[in-house]
Protein backbone atom coordinates (compact mmCIF):
# COMPACT_ATOMS: atom_id res chain seq x y z
CA UNK A 1 0.00 0.00 0.00
CA UNK A 2 2.53 3.03 -1.33
CA UNK A 3 -0.01 5.45 -0.59
CA UNK A 4 0.21 4.99 3.28
CA UNK A 5 3.79 4.82 3.30
CA UNK A 6 4.09 8.25 4.93
CA UNK A 7 1.60 8.17 7.01
CA UNK A 8 2.26 4.67 8.62
CA UNK A 9 6.28 6.02 8.51
CA UNK A 10 5.08 9.15 10.31
CA UNK A 11 3.44 7.18 13.20
CA UNK A 12 6.01 4.59 13.96
CA UNK A 13 8.58 7.50 13.91
CA UNK A 14 6.28 9.18 16.75
CA UNK A 15 6.25 6.09 18.53
CA UNK A 16 9.63 5.40 18.05
CA UNK A 17 10.62 9.24 19.74
CA UNK A 18 7.89 9.18 22.07
CA UNK A 19 9.55 5.89 23.85
CA UNK A 20 13.22 7.63 23.26
CA UNK A 21 14.80 4.98 20.94
CA UNK A 22 17.98 5.69 19.02
CA UNK A 23 16.04 4.54 15.99
CA UNK A 24 13.37 7.27 15.19
CA UNK A 25 16.84 9.22 13.80
CA UNK A 26 16.82 6.70 11.05
CA UNK A 27 13.04 6.93 11.01
CA UNK A 28 13.09 11.24 10.85
CA UNK A 29 15.99 10.47 7.88
CA UNK A 30 13.87 8.77 6.06
CA UNK A 31 11.07 11.28 5.90
CA UNK A 32 13.38 13.77 5.13
CA UNK A 33 14.68 11.99 2.16
CA UNK A 34 11.05 11.38 1.24
CA UNK A 35 8.65 12.95 2.91
CA UNK A 36 4.69 12.87 2.35
CA UNK A 37 4.51 16.89 2.04
CA UNK A 38 7.32 19.64 2.38
CA UNK A 39 5.41 20.55 6.34
CA UNK A 40 6.27 16.82 7.22
CA UNK A 41 10.00 17.19 6.03
CA UNK A 42 10.29 20.78 7.82
CA UNK A 43 8.65 18.93 10.87
CA UNK A 44 11.43 15.98 10.67
CA UNK A 45 14.03 18.13 11.00
CA UNK A 46 12.99 20.60 13.65
CA UNK A 47 12.31 16.97 15.53
CA UNK A 48 15.77 15.38 14.32
CA UNK A 49 17.71 18.75 15.78
CA UNK A 50 15.83 18.43 19.17
CA UNK A 51 17.04 14.97 19.14
CA UNK A 52 20.85 15.35 18.50
CA UNK A 53 20.28 18.15 20.61
CA UNK A 54 19.80 16.25 23.64
CA UNK A 55 22.34 14.01 22.59
CA UNK A 56 24.63 16.47 22.83
CA UNK A 57 25.49 16.12 19.32
CA UNK A 58 25.51 20.04 18.43
CA UNK A 59 27.09 19.48 14.40
CA UNK A 60 24.33 17.13 13.02
CA UNK A 61 21.96 19.55 14.76
CA UNK A 62 23.61 22.22 13.06
CA UNK A 63 23.85 20.63 9.96
CA UNK A 64 20.35 19.78 9.78
CA UNK A 65 18.90 23.42 10.68
CA UNK A 66 21.35 24.37 8.06
CA UNK A 67 19.42 22.38 5.24
CA UNK A 68 15.96 24.00 6.30
CA UNK A 69 14.67 27.44 4.25
CA UNK A 70 17.40 30.11 5.08
CA UNK A 71 14.96 32.95 4.74
CA UNK A 72 12.93 31.19 7.56
CA UNK A 73 13.59 33.83 10.17
CA UNK A 74 13.14 31.54 13.24
CA UNK A 75 15.51 29.07 11.68
CA UNK A 76 18.66 31.41 11.37
CA UNK A 77 17.75 32.15 15.29
CA UNK A 78 18.09 28.59 16.13
CA UNK A 79 21.49 28.36 14.05
CA UNK A 80 22.84 31.12 15.98
CA UNK A 81 21.55 30.30 19.50
CA UNK A 82 23.14 26.70 18.72
CA UNK A 83 26.47 28.47 17.38
CA UNK A 84 26.35 30.59 20.68
CA UNK A 85 25.44 29.04 23.71
CA UNK A 86 26.33 25.04 22.68
CA UNK A 87 29.32 24.97 19.79
CA UNK A 88 30.68 28.60 21.24
CA UNK A 89 31.43 29.61 17.53
CA UNK A 90 31.57 33.14 18.65
CA UNK A 91 32.36 34.88 15.12
CA UNK A 92 29.73 32.30 13.17
CA UNK A 93 27.01 33.58 15.24
CA UNK A 94 28.09 37.10 15.17
CA UNK A 95 27.57 36.48 11.76
CA UNK A 96 24.47 35.00 11.44
CA UNK A 97 23.33 37.56 13.97
CA UNK A 98 24.64 40.40 11.82
CA UNK A 99 23.14 39.05 8.44
CA UNK A 100 19.54 39.24 10.33
CA UNK A 101 20.17 42.58 11.71
CA UNK A 102 20.08 43.73 8.31
CA UNK A 103 16.66 42.28 7.73
CA UNK A 104 12.96 43.77 8.03
CA UNK A 105 12.02 41.60 11.35
CA UNK A 106 9.58 42.09 13.75
CA UNK A 107 9.65 43.78 17.22
CA UNK A 108 9.90 40.56 19.20
CA UNK A 109 13.06 39.43 16.50
CA UNK A 110 14.40 42.62 15.96
CA UNK A 111 15.03 42.16 20.29
CA UNK A 112 15.92 38.23 20.52
CA UNK A 113 18.94 39.22 17.51
CA UNK A 114 20.34 42.35 19.49
CA UNK A 115 20.54 40.15 22.76
CA UNK A 116 22.00 37.27 20.96
CA UNK A 117 24.63 39.96 19.25
CA UNK A 118 25.23 41.08 22.61
CA UNK A 119 26.47 38.42 24.13
CA UNK A 120 28.10 36.97 21.35
CA UNK A 121 29.90 40.19 21.87
CA UNK A 122 30.19 40.09 25.56
CA UNK A 123 31.86 36.64 25.13
CA UNK A 124 34.14 37.48 22.84
CA UNK A 125 36.13 39.81 25.01
CA UNK A 126 33.92 43.23 23.88
CA UNK A 127 32.24 44.28 26.87
CA UNK A 128 31.46 47.84 25.81
CA UNK A 129 29.94 47.08 22.60
CA UNK A 130 28.12 44.85 23.64
CA UNK A 131 26.76 47.36 26.41
CA UNK A 132 25.64 49.65 23.78
CA UNK A 133 23.29 47.59 22.22
CA UNK A 134 22.01 46.11 25.26
CA UNK A 135 21.40 49.63 26.68
CA UNK A 136 18.66 50.78 24.50
CA UNK A 137 17.00 47.38 25.59
CA UNK A 138 17.85 47.53 29.38
CA UNK A 139 15.74 51.10 29.31
CA UNK A 140 12.23 49.91 28.03
CA UNK A 141 10.55 49.35 31.06
CA UNK A 142 8.01 46.33 31.50
CA UNK A 143 9.56 44.43 28.76
CA UNK A 144 9.94 41.19 28.99
CA UNK A 145 13.60 41.98 27.41
CA UNK A 146 14.44 44.27 29.90
CA UNK A 147 15.81 41.88 32.62
CA UNK A 148 17.93 39.94 30.19
CA UNK A 149 19.48 43.00 28.86
CA UNK A 150 20.64 44.20 32.31
CA UNK A 151 21.59 41.04 33.07
CA UNK A 152 24.08 40.78 30.53
CA UNK A 153 25.16 44.61 31.08
CA UNK A 154 25.59 43.68 34.84
CA UNK A 155 27.77 40.12 33.60
CA UNK A 156 30.44 42.78 30.99
CA UNK A 157 30.72 45.13 34.45
CA UNK A 158 31.63 41.33 36.01
CA UNK A 159 33.83 40.39 33.90
CA UNK A 160 35.62 43.66 33.65
CA UNK A 161 36.10 43.58 37.15
CA UNK A 162 34.02 46.34 37.69
CA UNK A 163 32.64 44.70 40.73
CA UNK A 164 30.54 48.16 41.66
CA UNK A 165 29.11 48.38 38.81
CA UNK A 166 28.03 44.91 38.75
CA UNK A 167 26.27 44.97 41.99
CA UNK A 168 24.65 48.25 41.24
CA UNK A 169 23.30 46.93 37.79
CA UNK A 170 22.39 43.57 39.44
CA UNK A 171 20.08 45.20 41.72
CA UNK A 172 18.29 46.40 39.05
CA UNK A 173 17.54 42.98 37.78
CA UNK A 174 16.70 41.14 41.04
CA UNK A 175 14.26 44.26 41.65
CA UNK A 176 12.07 43.25 38.35
CA UNK A 177 11.47 39.59 39.99
CA UNK A 178 12.22 37.65 36.88
CA UNK A 179 13.83 34.50 35.81
CA UNK A 180 16.85 36.39 36.19
CA UNK A 181 16.26 37.71 40.02
CA UNK A 182 17.78 34.35 41.79
CA UNK A 183 20.99 34.15 39.60
CA UNK A 184 21.80 38.14 39.85
CA UNK A 185 20.77 38.35 44.06
CA UNK A 186 23.97 34.85 43.87
CA UNK A 187 26.01 37.38 42.47
CA UNK A 188 25.44 39.90 44.36
CA UNK A 189 25.87 37.80 47.75
CA UNK A 190 29.13 36.33 45.89
CA UNK A 191 30.86 40.03 45.59
CA UNK A 192 30.00 41.11 48.85
CA UNK A 193 31.42 38.09 50.77
CA UNK A 194 34.18 37.79 49.12
CA UNK A 195 36.23 41.31 49.13
CA UNK A 196 39.41 39.27 51.35
CA UNK A 197 43.35 39.17 49.78
CA UNK A 198 42.53 42.10 47.75
CA UNK A 199 39.70 40.49 45.72
CA UNK A 200 42.17 38.46 44.18
CA UNK A 201 40.06 35.00 45.01
CA UNK A 202 37.00 36.52 43.47
CA UNK A 203 38.76 37.76 40.77
CA UNK A 204 39.74 33.81 39.88
CA UNK A 205 36.61 33.08 40.91
CA UNK A 206 34.81 35.27 37.63
CA UNK A 207 37.32 34.26 35.27
CA UNK A 208 36.55 30.62 35.61
CA UNK A 209 33.15 31.59 35.75
CA UNK A 210 34.38 33.68 32.15
CA UNK A 211 36.04 30.70 30.85
CA UNK A 212 32.80 28.13 31.38
CA UNK A 213 30.46 30.85 29.48
CA UNK A 214 32.51 30.40 26.72
CA UNK A 215 32.67 26.46 26.80
CA UNK A 216 36.24 26.09 27.39
CA UNK A 217 35.89 23.68 29.81
CA UNK A 218 39.50 22.13 30.38
CA UNK A 219 40.68 25.54 31.00
CA UNK A 220 38.02 26.70 33.56
CA UNK A 221 38.25 23.09 35.41
CA UNK A 222 42.26 24.10 35.61
CA UNK A 223 41.65 27.93 36.58
CA UNK A 224 39.43 26.60 39.29
CA UNK A 225 41.74 24.07 41.08
CA UNK A 226 45.00 26.62 40.78
CA UNK A 227 43.06 28.82 42.43
CA UNK A 228 41.69 26.95 45.52
CA UNK A 229 44.88 25.97 46.16
CA UNK A 230 46.58 29.12 45.58
CA UNK A 231 43.70 30.45 48.12
CA UNK A 232 42.59 27.31 50.51
CA UNK A 233 41.39 29.83 53.20
CA UNK A 234 38.94 32.15 51.22
CA UNK A 235 35.13 32.40 51.21
CA UNK A 236 34.60 31.66 47.71
CA UNK A 237 36.51 28.24 47.81
CA UNK A 238 33.47 26.47 48.43
CA UNK A 239 31.61 28.35 45.20
CA UNK A 240 35.24 27.20 43.24
CA UNK A 241 34.33 23.60 44.66
CA UNK A 242 30.45 24.08 43.31
CA UNK A 243 31.87 24.86 39.56
CA UNK A 244 34.34 22.60 40.11
CA UNK A 245 31.56 19.58 40.34
CA UNK A 246 29.85 21.42 37.87
CA UNK A 247 32.75 21.39 35.32
CA UNK A 248 33.27 17.41 36.01
CA UNK A 249 29.68 16.92 35.73
CA UNK A 250 29.58 18.49 32.49
CA UNK A 251 32.78 16.41 31.36
CA UNK A 252 30.59 12.98 32.84
CA UNK A 253 33.64 12.90 35.35
CA UNK A 254 30.44 11.63 37.77
CA UNK A 255 32.81 10.26 40.58
CA UNK A 256 34.96 13.02 40.62
CA UNK A 257 31.57 15.60 40.33
CA UNK A 258 30.99 13.67 43.92
CA UNK A 259 33.89 14.11 45.29
CA UNK A 260 33.73 18.17 44.23
CA UNK A 261 29.76 18.12 45.94
CA UNK A 262 31.30 15.67 48.95
CA UNK A 263 33.76 18.69 49.53
CA UNK A 264 31.45 21.47 49.82
CA UNK A 265 29.33 19.47 52.20
CA UNK A 266 32.20 18.97 54.19
CA UNK A 267 32.39 22.92 54.54
CA UNK A 268 29.12 23.27 56.62
CA UNK A 269 27.28 25.59 54.75
CA UNK A 270 23.59 24.50 55.21
CA UNK A 271 22.07 25.88 52.33
CA UNK A 272 24.88 25.07 49.65
CA UNK A 273 25.71 21.89 51.63
CA UNK A 274 21.71 20.57 50.96
CA UNK A 275 22.09 21.52 47.68
CA UNK A 276 25.27 19.63 47.39
CA UNK A 277 24.06 16.91 48.45
CA UNK A 278 20.99 16.82 45.99
CA UNK A 279 23.44 16.94 43.65
CA UNK A 280 25.37 13.73 44.65
CA UNK A 281 21.77 12.30 44.72
CA UNK A 282 20.61 13.10 41.18
CA UNK A 283 23.73 12.27 39.61
CA UNK A 284 23.26 8.75 41.13
CA UNK A 285 19.48 8.22 39.82
CA UNK A 286 20.02 10.09 36.88
CA UNK A 287 23.28 10.14 35.51
CA UNK A 288 24.99 6.47 37.04
CA UNK A 289 21.67 4.67 37.16
CA UNK A 290 22.15 3.31 40.65
CA UNK A 291 18.83 3.52 42.48
CA UNK A 292 20.36 2.37 45.78
CA UNK A 293 22.70 4.74 45.96
CA UNK A 294 20.48 6.90 44.86
CA UNK A 295 17.73 6.46 47.21
CA UNK A 296 20.51 6.67 50.56
CA UNK A 297 21.52 9.93 49.17
CA UNK A 298 17.77 11.68 49.28
CA UNK A 299 17.46 9.64 52.30
CA UNK A 300 20.83 11.64 54.06
CA UNK A 301 19.67 14.78 52.72
CA UNK A 302 15.86 14.60 54.28
CA UNK A 303 17.48 13.56 57.36
CA UNK A 304 19.91 15.82 57.68
CA UNK A 305 18.68 18.71 56.12
CA UNK A 306 15.19 18.76 56.72
CA UNK A 307 14.06 21.86 56.51
CA UNK A 308 15.95 23.33 53.61
CA UNK A 309 13.55 23.83 50.73
CA UNK A 310 15.27 21.35 48.87
CA UNK A 311 13.93 18.53 51.50
CA UNK A 312 10.54 17.97 49.83
CA UNK A 313 11.86 17.72 46.32
CA UNK A 314 14.49 14.79 47.62
CA UNK A 315 11.53 13.10 49.73
CA UNK A 316 9.53 12.80 46.31
CA UNK A 317 12.56 11.08 44.55
CA UNK A 318 12.99 8.79 47.36
CA UNK A 319 9.38 7.67 47.47
CA UNK A 320 9.62 6.90 43.60
CA UNK A 321 12.62 4.86 44.30
CA UNK A 322 11.44 2.86 46.63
Amino acid sequence: YPQHKGSMLEKYTRILDRNGYSQANQFYQALIADPPNNQSKRNSQVKLVKRYQRAGDWEQALAMLQQIEAKDISIQLKIADLLLHSAYRFSEAEQVYRNLSQRSLSVRYRQEVNLGLAETLLLSNRFVAARSILQPISERKGTADQAQALKLIGDAYLFEHNFESAIQTYKQVAQLLTDYTNEALAWMVRIQSNSDSGKEPLVRYVEAEYLKRKGLITEATHHCRSAIQQYPQSLIVEDLRWMLGDLYLHQKQFTTAIQQYRQVISQGNGTLSAEAQAQIADIYQFEIKDREQAYQSYAALIEHYGDSVVSAYAQQQADALR
